[in-house]
């Protein structure tokens, strides 16, 4: 498969994960979805500019994504972020420090270069992007790579982490037995 990230995960393992109850079939965009039905106007990720409910989120992350695939950018394919601790870090996560925009502008292998401005609580995240979301088909693979964070390297050498619905979602198990059923995305 074309694309594809490379993963020490296996059938047996994803098996064994899923019958004890560690891992399930949700993923992360399936969760913002459902408590942006259920409950549209809770808060869900904030930074030290602004907060935004699960509606919020979902309607920028759609639109991310629609710019994404209005980009070329299919499922599976990598798409990098470099962002501070700002709520478009969650939002680029659902859909998913010298001038780096002048650097990348002229290399033929991006698609798309988005460069966010200073923060503004009365703008929504990604407002100025067009599109439909449906032209994104949304995975339904709870365990399909969806996020490469890269580790700083304190006790070894920097690397690539690779990261599922399921690997990022572990700490269910400590959700549900801490009590705290209603999960919050904080950045």
């Amino acid at each position: 498969m074309t694309g594809a990230l490379l993963t020490l995960l296996n059938a047996p393992a994803l098996a064994a994960y899923t019958a004890s109850g560690l891992w399930g079939d949700d993923t992360i965009y399936a969760i913002a979805v459902r408590h942006a039905r259920e409950t549209p106007a809770a808060f869900t990720v904030r930074d030290c500019h602004r907060r935004l409910t699960y509606a919020a989120l979902v309607e920028a992350a759609d639109r991310l994504a629609a710019s994404l695939a209005g980009h070329g950018v299919r499922s599976g394919e990598r798409v990098a972020v470099w962002l501070p601790s700002r709520v478009e870090t969650a939002i680029a996560l659902l859909a998913c420090s010298h001038d780096l925009f002048a650097q990348l502008a002229d290399r033929d292998f991006l698609r798309a270069i988005y460069r966010i401005g200073p923060p503004d609580a009365e703008m929504a995240p990604f407002a100025d992007l067009t599109g439909s979301a449906l032209e994104m088909p949304v995975s339904g693979d709870a365990n399909q790579i969806m996020y490469l964070p890269f580790t700083s390297g304190t006790t070894a050498q920097p690397k690539g982490v690779l990261h599922s619905d399921n690997t990022l979602l572990a700490a269910r198990m400590m959700v549900r037995d801490w009590g705290l059923e209603r999960s919050v995305l904080y950045t």
